[in-house]
């Protein structure tokens, strides 16, 4: 059994552990075996002395190879039993295929579930853009229209196979997800104008006074000139366009209406990730950001790419990526900033994090709700 004394010299020592290199390795070493002493921080003999932080790694840890498992296995049973595709040529494939298709969609979905639980818990938006959220629900609202167009009214789907040779690849999974991420989107949304705008929770912390507006003032002050200045591009184009369409006027046709909705989608989401990467680089750290919500946007960026591309595979045609762009460059823009967030998370800012990880273990237990459910 390993004492520690309780003179000024040891004490010191034990208080400035992640300070030192020689206390740091004093107390890897000698801590696993401390059982008597005065302070609980300082040594711990079994599982049931162990430090606060110690107990919640290893839940974490044995939560880490429960999670995705369980999520495999919804994926896999929801592929079975939901619609399949049935113009895809090979009977066997359309079960591949649809698993695969809503495991994708299991991994986006969940993603939107902590922002919202999280805002009813503190009954507040703060910390979250609200251009953000209303840029979502847009983009959405256009993806949701384009999916279900393509999966559902006949003539549509007659203008995309005469100018592609193809069916279209737009499956239930894609309308599944769109009208998911539309209605949670939604949800956030009528959050942040409840909160910022009818409630009377708000913070007074002085960088936010753009996000926010007291009660009964106008709902328009909670977006950037810039949000709002996209927002009234995408509907002097949209418009237009859509009149053009009706009268058939250069042969435009409602399919092309639809290609615009997509763009507008794609736009979208390459705006919204770029704020972020800009704040992990100017403040040359990750330090409050979840990786956990990238590494499912990237599983499912993955999965839905990995869909489509073993759909043109199984339709001996690949116009099925060209037609169906939207999915294509949805997934291929989330990979790709994805993998800028772990390159961020892991190679450029680790040290930071680390030490970021450290200075603020006197307040990881009052962080702890929030990060169990983003983890």
């Amino acid at each position: 059994m390993v004492k520690f004394s309780t003179d000024d010299k040891s004490t010191s020592l034990i208080s400035n552990d992640y300070h030192t290199t020689a206390s740091a390795e004093f107390e890897q070493e000698s801590l696993p075996h401390a059982s008597d002493h005065s302070s609980s921080d300082c040594s711990y003999s079994s599982d049931t002395n162990m430090h606060p932080r110690d107990r919640s790694s290893v839940r974490t840890n044995g939560s880490v190879l429960k999670k995705p498992f369980i999520l495999m296995i919804s994926g896999i049973i929801l592929g079975m039993f939901m619609p399949k595709n049935e113009d895809l040529p090979t009977p066997y494939y359309r079960y591949i295929s649809s698993v695969l298709g809503y495991t994708y969609f299991l991994c986006w979905s969940i993603s939107f579930y902590p922002q919202i639980i999280l805002n009813h818990r503190n009954k507040s938006t703060f910390g979250l853009s609200s251009d953000f959220t209303i840029l979502n629900v847009v983009g959405f609202l256009c993806y949701s229209f384009y999916n279900a167009c393509l999966f559902w009214v006949d003539s549509v789907k007659e203008q995309y196979r005469q100018r592609n040779g193809e069916i279209s690849t737009v499956q239930s999974n894609d309308v599944a997800f769109a009208f998911h991420a539309l209605l949670l989107s939604s949800i956030t949304m009528a959050q942040v104008l409840y909160f910022r705008t009818y409630s009377n929770n708000f913070t007074t912390n002085s960088m936010n006074v753009r996000e926010r507006s007291s009660s009964g003032t106008n709902v328009m002050t909670l977006f950037s000139p810039l949000t709002k200045y996209f927002l009234l591009l995408a509907i002097l184009v949209s418009v237009p366009f859509a009149i053009l369409v009706y009268r058939e006027a250069y042969n435009l046709q409602f399919l092309d209406f639809l290609y615009l909705l997509s763009s507008i989608k794609l736009t979208i989401t390459i705006i919204k990730y770029i704020p972020q990467v800009l704040l992990n680089y100017n403040r040359k750290s990750t330090e409050g950001w979840n990786v956990w919500n990238v590494l499912l946007d990237f599983s499912g960026g993955m999965l839905s790419l990995l869909q489509l591309v073993l759909d043109c595979v199984d339709l001996g045609d690949w116009t099925g990526i060209t037609g169906n762009w939207a999915k294509f460059g949805l997934s291929f823009v989330s990979i790709t900033f994805d993998i800028v967030f772990m390159l961020q998370h892991v190679v450029l800012y680790p040290i930071h994090n680390v030490s970021s990880d450290r200075s603020s273990s006197s307040t990881s237990t009052s962080r702890q709700p929030e990060e169990e459910l983003l983890v």
